[in-house]
């Protein structure tokens, strides 16, 4: 039997709301299409009272409970795929500890148990873990699966917003790496942290992208404005470089530039939106975007850009940089994750400073309209063979150790 528990990082519930977007959703997506899986169970993150109160999440993901015991809760969402919500009575030290409380509730035994009880219901004794961050490595360990996965997304050993759990991250990679099976990284930055001493099979898996969903024809958002249009789409942090986006607009008042996601630091967005980019009138923020409808904006911009720090980069390989690819969208982005092999000089353009981003960014725009772009993506970056692959690499690692117990 293949079983797989899968501990993510992005909660089955949110990709319901906003769409499957994030690596691990993406792939968690495909594990449940996946013929060679008998049963899958995504384990959400345990729910705190704070954030019930606060109004800021629900217990539950779905209506049909198919079991519950001491406030967890078992649901079915079809005939192999399984969600576990669990609730916890803290407030206190969620508000305390903030991000490291995730690390410090994974890490209770009875976090554990509690899943560990939910599988028993459904007859699973044997099972794979897999993971998309570190804060849940000792629930695995407790949990005594018999294969185990971390898949790094990014590398939050660099994240300087955690520095003040720092020592706890690198702990729980160190784990991972003496303990696990199989560690998958995004990025060759990410892999060169992690190998020294990796008792793990370590392997390079870069992010891809589902070709389908933005192949096509697409009708124009109401909210992007008329003209040309520069566009980004994703995260918007430390690593977003808001001075690129500031030169540019106003070496060229007459083009647009959209900014599309999700502001992930209050001090960021007031330094650099409200004191900032938001007083350039060519400037737009339309605000986050149900993941289905990102094809649409893509194929409105006229050239994709990613403006990121290189020096702020922690291991990340990005995505949307593949779903530009999909799009046939000329794209100018700073030299981060992998994506420097698909330089051409000519459509894409990675630069390895911010003058050169200028640069190029404004070359490709004194050449709008642009047409007739026809990129060939091997198959091997979307994210079904990606999914197939780590499966297919799992639990043909299991069964070559003659143990017989999947």
């Amino acid at each position: 039997m293949n079983n797989l528990v899968v501990i993510p990082f992005h909660d089955y519930k949110v990709s319901l709301r906003e769409g499957f977007r994030t690596r691990d959703a993406h792939l968690y997506e495909h594990f449940m299409k996946n013929h060679d899986l008998d049963k899958i169970v995504i384990v959400n993150r345990p729910t705190s009272l704070a954030e019930v109160l606060l109004k800021r999440k629900k217990i539950r993901t779905l209506q049909r409970v198919i079991y519950k015991n001491d406030f967890c809760y078992l649901q079915q969402l079809n005939e192999k795929v399984y969600i576990i919500d669990f609730f916890v009575f803290d407030f206190l030290s969620v508000i305390r500890k903030r991000h490291a409380w995730l690390p410090f509730i994974y890490s209770k035994k009875k976090t554990a148990t509690k899943i560990k009880q939910m599988l028993d219901q459904i007859g699973i004794q044997h099972f794979g873990v897999y993971m998309s961050a570190p804060f849940s490595v000792e629930t695995a360990m407790n949990l005594k699966a018999d294969v185990k996965v971390l898949d790094a997304v990014d590398n939050f050993a660099k994240y300087k917003n955690w520095n003040y759990f720092n020592n706890t991250i690198v702990s729980l990679y160190e784990t991972a790496k003496q303990h696990f099976d199989f560690i998958f990284v995004n990025s060759q930055d990410t892999y060169n942290y992690l190998k020294p001493k990796c008792k793990a099979f370590l392997k390079l898996e870069p992010n891809g992208v589902d070709f389908d969903k933005f192949h096509g024809t697409f009708p124009k958002p109401a909210d992007i404005p008329s003209g040309k249009i520069v566009g980004y789409a994703g995260k918007i942090q430390r690593m977003f470089n808001a001075g690129i986006l500031m030169k540019l607009a106003k070496t060229h008042p007459d083009v647009h530039f959209v900014l599309i996601g999700k502001f992930l630091d209050p001090d960021w967005k007031k330094k650099h939106w409200i004191n900032g980019m938001s007083n350039l009138k060519n400037i737009h923020f339309l605000g986050d975007k149900q993941y289905n409808t990102l094809p649409a904006y893509y194929h409105a911009f006229n050239i994709c850009i990613i403006p990121y720090y290189i020096e702020e980069q922690h291991g990340g390989d990005p995505i949307k940089f593949y779903e530009y690819m999909a799009c046939n969208k000329p794209i100018v982005s700073t030299d981060i994750g992998n994506i420097k092999k698909y330089n051409n000089d000519k459509s894409i353009f990675i630069c390895k400073n911010e003058e050169e981003f200028i640069e190029k960014t404004g070359l490709l725009i004194s050449q709008l309209p642009i047409m007739n772009i026809q990129y060939e993506l091997p198959s091997e970056i979307t994210w079904e063979v990606i999914a197939s692959g780590m499966i297919d690499q799992m639990f043909k690692f299991h069964r070559s150790s003659d143990l017989n117990i999947i």
